[in-house]
């Protein structure tokens, strides 16, 4: 018999552990037996922070995009205000962390 999970809505033939063949709708259970084993051997047991990995890339947009509108000369002052607003902010954020 099949666990109750998450139903695709897809009938399927399923076979369990014990090879025991049966039908019903796709759970992850029966579609990923062993996924908890499988995560467990391929990733470490410590959690991984991904946060500075995006704060670095939200940070390379933003200091891109202000340095293309001061460097290219052809915004507005009021557009340029927001660039070094923007780069302002950028080494205040960094600088804070240091």
């Amino acid at each position: 018999m099949m666990e109750k999970g998450y139903q695709t809505g897809n009938p399927v033939v399923y076979q369990d552990s014990k090879g025991n063949v049966g039908r019903g709708l796709a759970t992850v259970a029966s579609i990923m037996p062993c996924f908890p084993q499988a995560v467990c051997l391929l990733g470490s047991a410590e959690p991984v922070s991904t946060a500075p990995v995006f704060t670095i890339i939200v940070s390379l947009i933003a200091l891109l995009s202000a340095l293309f509108v001061i460097l290219s000369k052809k915004y507005p002052p009021k557009v340029e205000q927001w660039a070094y607003g923007t780069i302002g902010m950028i080494l205040g954020f960094w600088l804070r962390r240091a």
